[in-house]
């Protein structure tokens, strides 16, 4: 069974052969897990007693959205499709 970071293209050996330097890749890796967890925990507690975590949930993501699109200059919802068909297609391998 592979991975996720394997899944998602992310691991060490995929990124070296794309000329990502290993200590970057090293660093990668753990920048998203630690950013992921913690904006996690912090939804978690912000929305934690909510009336309506649903509304609030999706503009926080909405939100979260339109950063990385203004960040990647490019239709990243468009891009998270692919993302997402892409990992579906792995995992039906």
């Amino acid at each position: 069974m592979m991975r996720p970071a394997q899944v998602l293209n992310i691991d060490m050996n995929t990124m070296s052969s794309l000329g990502i330097p290993t200590e970057q890749c090293r660093r990668l890796q753990k920048s998203l897990f630690v950013h992921t967890v913690g904006f996690f925990e912090l939804v978690k507690e912000v929305t934690k007693g909510c009336s309506n975590k649903t509304k609030v949930m999706k503009g926080i993501f909405n939100a979260y959205y339109s950063l990385m699109e203004r960040c990647f200059k490019t239709d990243y919802r468009m891009l998270c499709v692919d993302i997402v068909n892409d990992h579906d297609e792995e995992l039906r391998k």
